[in-house]
């Protein structure tokens, strides 16, 4: 029987060491400006597991284990503090982060931290899943990749602007598109090449981020009323320098081309329509007395005349115009060069890009230099500043809309008994004057008329911010 009293006193002992190697913290947590009560806020001893939270009047109570000091306190709008334990009871007062709660609104109002604010209201698609693919516009490297952003082209034409949507249109008659916002600055649509957003290079694209719903209107105001996509460059990162060529190359050819009529085949449809029209009339062109004022008298005079200095009895003209509407070979290609790197105080991004574009259709072709410049300097804990250059030069050739004989494409209404050629080897200018030759206005530069081309047009961007922790 002594064993188990042994055993029994043991326990004891045991049992007081471990009371007594707890302590029991009480207090109350409030705001040290407004003196409230915080309700559920998170009291942890640091080092261990231990941790509680404050009831609706801002009490708590935790056993702080032996050996640890120190209590972390945090609540939502607060900022955390680490109280030493010294007593039993601990009052705690957290100072409000309201201060720096609305300077973050007004950095995600320049798209910094609009991530953090804005996770569900925002479709981001990240500058390396659309890197290198060769189209002109970084819009249309959007399509279908964003969810509830509809992305379409306006044209075939290359270099032309991309119609992009977000949640649908908000307008019958205004425009539908979204704001766009560079490095946190409003991009401006009033670009001499009337898309400015052919003059970024995506290759320096980090990531787009799509504000889809109503709080993006709350940042940016009215002109947010169709959303707003933020685009956020590359920045340089401390360490070795890398460099990064990127380059590419490809051909277009038009396909499934339509079938015309040559010139034996239309020479003899337009008289034979013209013959059935006369014996509808009771009358047989074929018979010499009854050939003049007939219609085939009317049908053989035209193709005189569209066959001009030729004959299009003899079959020596059966021109092809369509060959003619379409680039022979049009090429795409590109390079881009970029390095970045830094070290803990500097850090840069910088690159180089030439992008050439030609379309299947005469007189279409995009062509682009751009650099880039992004620094950023900090200068001591407190202070940082920075800026983004880019510069560009675009150079588009457009074609005009369908209308009339103003666009390549009209070369098909040409009739094939048409030689392509005069005799004094020049390019035929036909044999109309009511409508010309489109061919011609080709090689004039007619469909490279103001209206269309723009030179030299330069974009830059510059921006300074710096960061204050007083």
């Amino acid at each position: 029987m002594k064993i188990p009293k042994l055993l029994l006193l043991m326990g004891m002992l045991f049992s007081g060491q471990f009371l007594l190697a707890q302590t029991t913290v009480t207090g109350k947590i409030t705001d040290i400006k407004t003196s409230a009560a915080i309700a559920n806020a998170s009291v942890v001893v640091k080092g261990s597991k231990a941790g509680t939270t404050s009831d609706n009047n801002g009490v708590y109570s935790i056993s702080v284990p032996s050996g640890a000091s120190t209590l972390i306190v945090s609540s939502l709008g607060f900022i955390n503090k680490e109280i030493p334990v010294d007593g039993a009871v601990i009052n705690i007062a957290l100072d409000p982060s309201g201060t720096e709660s609305l300077n973050e609104v007004v950095v995600v109002g320049f798209g910094t931290k609009i991530k953090k604010d804005l996770t569900g209201n925002i479709a981001r698609v990240k500058g390396s899943d659309v890197q290198n693919i060769p189209v002109a516009n970084f819009t249309q490297a959007l399509q279908v990749r964003a969810a509830g952003v509809y992305v379409q082209s306006q044209s075939g034409r290359v270099g032309e602007g991309v119609e992009v949507v977000i949640r649908g249109s908000g307008s019958i008659s205004a425009s539908n598109t979204p704001l766009y916002v560079v490095d946190g600055m409003p991009l401006s649509n009033n670009s001499l090449s009337g898309n400015p957003l052919a003059n970024i290079n995506f290759n320096d694209i980090e990531t787009f981020d799509i504000l889809k719903d109503a709080s993006a209107a709350a940042i940016y105001g009215s002109r947010a009323a169709n959303g707003v996509v933020l685009i956020t460059t590359k920045k340089g990162r401390s360490g070795k320098t890398s460099f990064t060529v990127n380059t590419q190359y490809g051909f277009n050819n038009p396909t499934n081309m339509r079938g015309f009529l040559n010139a034996q085949q239309y020479s003899n449809l337009l008289r034979e329509a013209a013959i059935n029209s006369d014996h509808i009339d009771g009358i047989d062109p074929i018979d010499p007395a009854e050939y003049p004022g007939s219609w085939l008298e009317f049908a053989e005079g035209r193709l005189d005349r569209y066959s001009g200095w030729s004959d299009w009895r003899t079959g020596e003209t059966n021109t092809d115009w369509q060959s003619y509407a379409f680039n022979p070979s049009s090429n795409t290609g590109g390079i881009d060069i970029s390095a970045s790197g830094g070290n803990d105080k500097t850090k840069f991004y910088t690159s180089l890009a030439y992008l050439n574009t030609e379309g299947i259709l005469i007189g279409n072709s995009f062509n682009r230099f751009s650099g880039r410049l992004n620094l950023e300097q900090t200068v001591s804990d407190k202070f940082k500043f920075g800026f983004n250059f880019s510069l560009s030069q675009t150079t588009s050739d457009r074609v005009p809309n369908d209308n009339e004989f103003s666009t390549p494409m009209q070369i098909v209404a040409l009739s094939p008994v048409t030689p392509f050629y005069d005799l004094e080897g020049n390019v035929y200018t036909s044999p109309t004057t009511t409508y010309p030759n489109p061919y011609v206005d080709y090689l004039n530069g007619q469909f490279n008329s103001v209206n269309y081309r723009n030179i030299g047009n330069i974009f830059g961007q510059f921006s300074f911010t710096k960061d204050l922790f007083f």
